[in-house]
């Protein structure tokens, strides 16, 4: 996996973050969305990444475990899922942008 691949969350959690010790309940459905891989940090058991799911303007942190990759070809169910349904050009002129400017 790799800054910029599009992924599809296979898991849904149960906590979004944790603020002053304490679990914050998980605002949104991510299992099965479409996402970006906007970051890669190596944790002390296995490797974090950071999911940017557009449409919900949420990103999340997920080991690779909790998603899968998605195929240069997405069907037409998973276009509507992506912000516009780009064109592979316009894709990552976007993906570009996000990755060097941040959401």
């Amino acid at each position: 996996m790799r800054i910029g691949d599009l992924v599809r969350c296979t898991f849904q959690p149960s906590v979004s973050r944790v603020e002053n010790d304490c679990a914050m309940p998980m605002e949104h459905h991510i299992k099965g969305e479409i996402g970006i891989i906007t970051e890669i940090r190596d944790g002390h058991e296995f490797r974090q990444f950071s999911v940017l799911f557009t449409h919900l303007g949420y990103t999340h942190s997920l080991s690779d475990s909790g998603f899968e990759l998605v195929s240069r070809e997405l069907s037409d169910e998973d276009l509507e899922k992506v912000q516009g349904g780009m064109s592979e050009k316009s894709f990552d002129n976007w993906r570009r942008r996000i990755i060097n400017e941040g959401w």
